[in-house]
């Protein structure tokens, strides 16, 4: 989304009148296509994008615009003038994202850990515009509000409160820290992609919002995995890097379980939507793209196991067969005999690390010493100067927390708004009641670490 896309949402209705029954429209019309374009925007200067404004006030003030344009003489009002009261309203009391968590530290403080909380504290100076001439040409009086949007967000200007850490001997300590940021920006041209419409799919499917919210089914289903993988870490014969991705896997079952929520969103993407969502991707490298290509080849891959869960076999399209697959090869590539295993007690490794450390093998990548344990991939990038908060296409992604990571995925795509997709194995998804099952596309909401750099998009 770009202003020329919001403007060509506005001329393609605009140009078939006949479908215009109401000012009702009009104003929802301008309201909802502005809200897009915002949303896809950052801010100047932590590139953080708005989570949610005044729409619904924005289109009332719209409505009333419109309906004084009717009864005013054309010589002496400026629609787009009017229209900056709805814009305004828009911005008042709106709320930022919460991730990526700013770069740049609070004042006093070294690095930023936590972002509490980003509001907007001004809404921005709206410059009047001059009256336009009675005319056929909707673009014109398009383009002038555009024109005194872009102006207006460079005013627009906000407060982040943060918890940071502070200089301290022997350790820094957390603190609250404030960060004062001002001035928005939206992409001013369409991004130029080869598959369009896929984009658009899969912008659609991000924008439906996918519950993250553990039904009690779903929460019975996650204590029960925690058992059993607290049961693997009883067994003696295991070796520690056998037992990490147990550790992984309890670790993770414990979060969903203690909130109520699992980190990632499922969203069923086509390989077709991601290739689109990745074409318009902010942030991205050569390598970066070859790993997701590979990836992506995985979606739908599914566990032995019905349901599944057993944590071996892996095939094309949910096809489930009792012998090795994908996933056996997955962990093969971390050093794990996943088939000595199954055929021990019935169920293999944990693997959401193992399809990571594949897809960058296959990329031709280096990946850490005892690549299936998650927190072995934030030790590795951050001895070798791969670690990072903000994402790349391509990019490994841990969540759970700086003392331990316990799942991990690959970043498919880095929109302008700030938002990831990714492509995780080892997780739910494609309507399967098991929280991990398969490898499927993910937006990540909550819980986010950090992220490993491909060497090559250093």
């Amino acid at each position: 989304m770009s202003w020329a896309t919001f403007k060509s949402n506005i001329l393609r209705r605009a140009d078939s009148p006949e479908n215009i029954d109401s000012i009702e429209f009009v104003a929802n019309l301008w309201a909802t296509e502005y809200d897009k374009a915002i949303k896809l925007g950052r801010d100047n200067i932590n590139l953080i994008s708005v989570q949610n404004g005044n729409v619904s006030l924005m289109e009332s003030l719209f409505k009333v615009a419109l309906l004084q344009g009717q009864s005013s003489p054309s010589s002496v009002f400026s629609l787009i003038t009017e229209f900056g009261k709805g814009v305004q309203a828009y911005w008042t009391g709106a709320t930022m994202n919460q991730f990526p968590i700013p770069l740049i530290p609070a004042p006093g403080s070294v690095q930023n850990i936590v972002v509490n909380s980003n509001l907007v504290t001004s809404p921005g100076v709206w410059t009047p515009q001059p009256p336009l001439s009675p005319n056929n040409n909707t673009s014109l009086i398009v383009d002038q509000f555009i024109s005194a949007a872009t102006l207006h967000l460079t005013t627009v200007s906000g407060i982040i409160q943060t918890t940071s850490l502070y200089p301290s001997v022997p350790t820094p300590i957390p603190s609250p820290g404030v960060i004062v940021w001002t001035g928005y920006n939206v992409p001013p041209s369409a991004p130029s992609i080869a598959v369009p419409a896929a984009a658009a799919a899969a912008l659609a499917k991000l924008d439906e919002a996918p519950s993250t919210t553990l039904s009690q089914e779903q929460l019975e289903a996650a204590a029960a995995e925690k058992l059993e993988a607290e049961a693997m870490l009883e067994d003696g014969s295991l070796t520690y890097a056998e037992k990490e991705t147990a550790e992984d896997y309890v670790a993770l079952k414990q979060d969903e379980i203690v909130s109520g929520e699992k980190s990632a969103a499922d969203v069923d993407l086509t390989e077709e939507e991601v290739d689109g969502l990745t074409e318009i991707s902010d942030s991205k490298c050569e390598i970066g793209l070859k790993i997701v290509s590979i990836a992506k080849k995985d979606i739908g891959i599914v566990e032995t196991g019905t349901p599944p869960g057993k944590n071996y076999g892996g095939f094309p399209g949910g096809q489930r067969f009792n012998r090795p697959g994908r996933i056996d090869a997955m962990l093969k590539n971390c050093g794990l005999n996943n088939q000595a295993k199954v055929q021990k007690d019935g169920s293999g490794y944990y693997w959401c690390a193992a399809a990571v450390t594949t897809w960058w093998k296959e990329a031709g990548l280096p990946t850490p010493p005892g690549a299936a344990g998650c927190q072995n991939w934030v030790v590795w990038a951050k001895k070798n100067g791969y670690w990072s908060t903000k994402p790349v296409v391509g990019a490994a992604v841990l969540y759970g927390t700086a003392a331990h990571a316990h799942h991990i995925g690959v970043v498919s795509s880095v929109l302008p708004d700030g938002r990831i997709t990714t492509i995780e194995g080892n997780t739910s998804g494609g309507g399967f009641d098991r929280n991990g099952c398969g490898c499927f596309s993910k937006s990540p909401k909550k819980g986010i670490v950090g992220y490993v750099i491909p060497p090559g998009c250093i």
